[in-house]
């Protein structure tokens, strides 16, 4: 429900009642954005369509006007309407941050240990998103490297990257590992959780570089 904040007539309030069927028990969902993490920092306004396909992000500034972001007109590569182009641009991007062999992220069909959709990203509209509405976004993506053995890849590979769970890049060629051999991958921090279900840890976690939506800007905006 929208309605005029009493005190301020120019604002409004937006209500959202929580829903007691099954599988509209989070009715922070339909707040565009709201999915539980850094939620100071979202866009004030998120446009987007009923398959969360966004397709204007902005924002306010200390006096209430719409920030403008002069000269960045330019709009969001052709093909981001699908997230998974959005996963392999921060995968070429965490390997050019590290000296990891692959790296790993959560695929299409990953729904987590309890069923639902850890992937963060979103999915956005070609046509009419442009680098002005990508600058609003402040999360910050937190990544480890870490070792595994060849034969430990093959476990991954059959388990998850065959499944769809998990994404890798470069793509894997089961073929060409050698089992014996140490391979260093490169993970988003709360992929970690996910690779815990072998069992085993991964070889000499090292924290890496964190990916900021400024460090995606050339892989996204070509």
């Amino acid at each position: 429900m929208l309605h005029f904040h009493p005190e301020h007539p120019n604002r409004l309030v937006y209500l959202i009642a929580p829903f007691t069927e099954k599988g509209f028990r989070l009715p922070q969902r339909f707040l565009a954005g709201s999915y539980g993490f850094h939620r100071i920092g979202q866009p004030d306004l998120i446009v987007q369509n009923s398959d969360y396909v966004i397709t204007r992000e902005m924002q306010f500034d200390k006096n209430w006007e719409w920030v403008s972001q002069e000269g960045d007109a330019p709009k969001i590569s052709a093909g981001f309407e699908d997230r998974n182009e959005l996963v392999r641009a921060h995968l070429r991007l965490m390997l050019k941050k590290s000296d990891a062999d692959f790296s790993l992220w959560r695929g299409p069909a990953d729904k987590g240990m309890w069923g639902m959709d850890f992937n963060y990203l979103k999915k956005y509209q070609p046509e009419f998103y442009s680098l002005a509405d990508y600058k609003t976004q402040k999360r910050v993506l937190e990544t480890t490297t870490g070792g595994v053995s060849g034969a430990d890849l093959k476990i991954i590979s059959d388990r998850w990257i065959s499944k769809n769970e998990i994404t890798i890049f470069p793509k894997l060629d089961l073929n060409s590992i050698d089992l014996e051999k140490p391979y260093r991958i490169h993970i988003p921090m709360d992929m970690y959780i996910k690779l815990g279900q072998r069992k085993r840890n991964l070889i000499d976690p090292k924290p890496s570089p964190e990916i900021s939506p400024g460090d995606l800007v050339s892989e996204i905006f070509k």
